[in-house]
């Protein structure tokens, strides 16, 4: 199997050949591209992707996210990586002219079979590459793993029968999202933005493997230290503490013996604390606190701001001052523009007798489950340690249980799937919300104005009746609520389910399906209609979403539950 990690390459090839010249860009906004609005449904991707070196802009602050690849481009992208093998024959395309640019490339992706013609002699080397193409060489390029399950997709009848098998496979793994709710468009030309999107994806997967299992028996204990200057890093960490849990991992601040002023912390003034500590790979800020009982953690998260491309000049403070030999440590940082690429080859090098992982970039808004699957997919034991006293366990009282309900609309059956999932993995109760009036494909025209869904939408005080109830509600110390987003918002339906009960007292989790929209503002729109709910920070999964990410997205909500 090809190196997976080589698919990076691929696509910052692939823009470097649209650029010609890629110059640096400086950050605009909240993105680094004055084309990418932060809040575009791909900004997050095209972040990931420049901060993981998988994808650079064009110059000139732009990212183009709507232009395409040539076929051609993309063979010689793949080509490159490989090192320009020397090829030998010809190739059997009638329109790749002797002496092209790209000749070798399209021979080479030929001869491996990575990207074929379509017959007839044509390879169509100025052609546009298709969402089904490009799924397909994400797919070989992989190594040709099993497919899984088939796909719902409404138009999978229109899919290539070579890209039935990759699309299965993105689908299930959740690398290459549909264009709207149950649609794939396998026909349509694959943007940058979907390219970005699909390689965050594809790459998240890959860091989700799990690695082999090096850690005792009795769980890693934890340690999460970090220095914030602003408060955003602050909360990152405390973040990780309630992902991993308190029964795991412990908190420690990096506190400087001289606190950082507002003064300080002025970076538009060269003559300022932090720029000069910066400037001065020497210096050294002294901390006015050290680690408890540093033997006692196996795993280390360290977290900071970046300050001028780096952590701050206290980070090597503190990895000069404590023992951290044979541990592991897991770096993150937060940023308005740098990721943490450049930051941890230069502390790395502090202590060179620990394992180090690879870092990540952090945002302010990351939600705990964020960064529980991040944390979870870093292949290490974070199960609590063992209690080692000889006194049994209690017996749970079954009148304590928690009992959880799992109730969903699904008007075309991707929502349906994860609800079961979740149901599944922690034995709850499933709850469908059907309407007394069902949903026809009419009423699903999302182009249509006057269809039914449409109308309801436009009207938010819309209440479709359901069929059926709840039994009991008050019995349920959990709810699941899942849905589809229409037009940015949860189907009118859903308000009609949550004005129907008393949730007082009860936790709400919201999931969604969407082919485009995230969670956005509809939980809480919902959370309006509640009174003495506790309300978690919702999330949104593409449709095919396998069960084990349902599950690992349960297991970080930091809830009493476990699903498996």
């Amino acid at each position: 199997m090809r190196n997976l990690k080589k698919l990076a390459a691929l696509f910052l090839a692939a823009a470097l050949i649209l650029s010609l010249s890629a110059t640096a860009f400086a950050a605009v906004a909240d993105t680094g591209f004055s084309d990418v609005d932060a809040g575009a449904w791909y900004s997050e991707a095209v972040m990931y992707c420049r901060e993981h070196n998988l994808m650079a802009g064009i110059g000139n602050n732009q990212f183009a996210p709507e232009s395409n690849l040539t076929r051609a481009q993309l063979a010689t992208v793949l080509y490159r990586i490989e090192g320009t093998p020397a090829v030998t024959g010809t190739d059997a395309f009638a329109d790749t002219p002797d002496g092209a640019w790209y000749g070798d490339a399209v021979l080479w992706a030929s001869q491996q079979e990575l990207i074929s013609g379509y017959g007839g002699g044509l390879f169509g080397p100025n052609d546009p590459v298709t969402r089904e193409q490009m799924t397909t060489i994400f797919w070989r390029y992989a190594g040709s793993p099993s497919a899984g399950e088939a796909n719902n997709y409404s138009d999978h009848a229109s899919i290539a029968a070579y890209a039935v098998s990759a699309v299965n496979w993105a689908s299930a793994n959740n690398v290459v999202r549909p264009v709207s709710s149950g649609t794939f468009a396998p026909k349509s030309n694959a943007t940058r933005a979907q390219v970005a999107d699909a390689l965050m994806n594809f790459d998240r997967t890959q860091q989700a493997a799990p690695a082999p299992d090096t850690t005792p028996s009795s769980g890693a204990r934890v340690l999460v230290a970090y220095f914030s200057g602003t408060g955003t890093t602050r909360g990152v960490a405390q973040n990780i503490v309630s992902a991993l849990g308190s029964d795991v991992a412990v908190l420690h601040e990096i506190t400087p013996e001289q606190p950082y002023t507002e003064a300080d912390l002025d970076y538009t003034n060269s003559n300022c604390r932090s720029v000069t500590e910066q400037h001065d790979p020497n210096a050294r800020p002294a901390i006015a606190n050290s680690v408890a009982n540093m033997s006692d953690y196996d795993v280390v998260f360290l977290g900071y701001p970046i300050w001028n491309n780096d952590a701050p000049r206290i980070i090597y403070t503190f990895l000069e001052s404590e023992n951290l030999s044979g541990k592991t440590i897991v770096p993150f940082c937060t940023s308005g523009g740098s990721g943490i690429a450049n930051s941890v080859p230069n502390i790395r090098g502090l202590v060179s007798d620990a394992t180090w992982m690879e870092g990540r970039r952090c945002y302010g808004s990351d939600t705990t489950s964020t960064l529980a699957s991040w944390a979870n997919g870093l292949g290490l034991d974070f199960t609590p340690a063992s209690n080692s006293s000889s006194t049994p366990a209690a017996t749970p009282d079954a009148s304590n249980e928690t009992k959880v309900l799992v109730a969903y609309f699904s008007a075309t059956n991707t929502t349906k799937p994860l609800a079961e999932y979740i149901a599944d993995g922690l034995d709850a109760d499933l709850y469908e919300i059907v309407p007394e009036t069902p949903y026809t494909s009419a009423d699903l025209n999302y182009n249509n104005s006057s269809s039914r869904a449409t109308v309801e939408m436009n009207d938010p005080n819309a209440r479709p009746a359901i069929s059926g109830n709840v039994s009991n509600m008050e019995q349920y110390d959990i709810v699941f609520i899942g849905y589809p987003i229409w037009w940015g918002q949860a189907p009118r339906i859903v308000s009609t389910f949550f004005e129907s009960y008393d949730f007082s007292g009860k936790t709400i989790v919201p999931f969604c399906t969407s082919g485009s929209s995230g969670i956005g503002s509809s939980a809480t729109n919902l959370h309006s209609l509640t009174d003495g709910a506790t309300w978690l920070n919702g999330q949104r999964f593409g449709g095919g979403t396998s069960r084990s990410t349902m599950i690992q997205w349960v297991n970080g909500l930091g809830l009493d539950i476990t699903a498996e």
